[in-house]
C-alpha cells in the first residue's frame, strides 16, 4: 500500500523510525475478560495460588492448570502501532469462528501438557469425560486449578468433584474474571503468538497437523520458562 501511495519502497526499519518520529510505539494486543474481580477476589487468588504453589513444591501434590483454547484460520495479530506515552496494552474484541477446540492440563513444574481435542460443541458432558479421562492417569494426588467458565461450574461438574478428591483429583477455582492467575494461558499465548507457523493457516488441516506438532513436542522443542 505504502509503494502504491508513494511509489516508494523501504526496509521495515525504516517504517518503524517514521512510525516512532510520529509519536507512535509497537505495543502487543490482548483480548480481555468481560469483567474485573473484586481487589479482594484477586487478592485471595493469588495468596492462595501461592500457597498451592508452595505445597506443591513440597510434594504435598502435583499442581496443574487447566483450561481450554481455539485455534482458527484467523492467526492472531499480537502487536499494532500506539501513540507513545498511552498507557496500557492495546486491546481488542474477542470474534467467533470455525475453529479447533483444546483442552489441556499443564504442569508447568514437570513441563507436562496432557491434551484433548473433542469434536463436536464443549458441554458439561465433555469435560466430565475429560476429567474421567485424567483421573485414571494419576500417580498421586493433583490439584487442577481453573477459571469459572459455565461449563466448568455447571451443576452437573460439582456433583462429581466429591468422587474424584477421593480418586486424588481437587479442584480449585480461581476468582472471575481472573485469567492471568492460571498460567496455562501462557501456553495459549505462545502457541498462538509465536509456536504456530504461518503456513499452517492455508487449511484446518493443516492447522490441525501443527497444533499436534507442538503439543507432542511440549516438553521438549516448545518450552516455557515459568518465573519460580
Amino acid at each position: 500500500m505504502v509503494m502504491e501511495k508513494i511509489g516508494k519502497t523501504a526496509s521495515l526499519a525504516t517504517y518503524r523510525r517514521i512510525m516512532k518520529k510520529h509519536g507512535k510505539s509497537w505495543k502487543r494486543q490482548r483480548k480481555i475478560p468481560r469483567g474485573k474481580p473484586t481487589e479482594d477476589e484477586y487478592a485471595r487468588g493469588v495468596t492462595d495460588i501461592a500457597e498451592l504453589e508452595d505445597l506443591a513444591q513440597d510434594g504435598e501434590f502435583d499442581l496443574v492448570y487447566f483450561d481450554a483454547s481455539g485455534f482458527s484460520l484467523q492467526p492472531c495479530i499480537p502487536y499494532a502501532w500506539q501513540d507513545i506515552g498511552r498507557a496500557g496494552t492495546l486491546r481488542i474484541p474477542a470474534s467467533h469462528s470455525m475453529r479447533i477446540n483444546v483442552l489441556a492440563f499443564l504442569n508447568p513444574t514437570a513441563q507436562t501438557l496432557d491434551a484433548y481435542e473433542p469434536i463436536g460443541p464443549m458441554t458439561s458432558l465433555v469435560l466430565i469425560d475429560i476429567m474421567e479421562d485424567f483421573c485414571e492417569l494419576l500417580t498421586g494426588p493433583v490439584v487442577v486449578v481453573l477459571d469459572n467458565a459455565p461449563i466448568h461450574v455447571s451443576k452437573a461438574v460439582m456433583e462429581r468433584r466429591e468422587s474424584w478428591e477421593k480418586r486424588g483429583l481437587t479442584l480449585y477455582f480461581i476468582p472471575p474474571y481472573s485469567p492471568e492467575l492460571n498460567l496455562i494461558e501462557i501456553l495459549w499465548r505462545k502457541m498462538k503468538y509465536e509456536w504456530i507457523q504461518s503456513l499452517a493457516y492455508v487449511s484446518m488441516t493443516a492447522l490441525a497437523c501443527e497444533i499436534h506438532r507442538i503439543i507432542d513436542s511440549f516438553g521438549s522443542e516448545f518450552k516455557i520458562e515459568f518465573a519460580n
